[in-house]
């Protein structure tokens, strides 16, 4: 029971570091129009031009969309790094106790 609480732990706080180091980097990131990172589920940031209709004129305005990659990408990023903790942190414990 205890080993789940710990993997728990280690998957909220490693998404929780994970969103906000995408956060801080999207902030920074400047894209040309017409790119997109990502693609599908990983869809983070695109750019694009898009034509509207103000008082009566047809005029260009810069799109920024920001996708479904900015929750699953740092939620697959600590599935991995839990996965990692939970195989290699038993085998650890293990061989400190074969050293005693």
């Amino acid at each position: 029971m205890k080993k789940r609480v710990i993997d728990a732990n280690i998957f909220i706080v490693s998404s929780i570091i994970f969103t906000i180091i995408m956060l801080v980097t999207l902030a920074m990131v400047d894209l040309k129009l017409g790119t997109k990172l990502g693609e599908g589920v990983f869809y983070i940031k695109g750019h694009y031009k898009e034509m509207t209709e103000i008082g009566g004129e047809m005029k260009s305005t810069t799109v920024t969309e920001q996708g479904p990659g900015v929750i699953t990408v740092p939620l697959a990023l600590s599935l991995l790094i839990t996965l990692i903790a939970a195989i290699f942190l038993p085998k650890k414990k293990k061989d400190e106790k074969v050293v005693k």
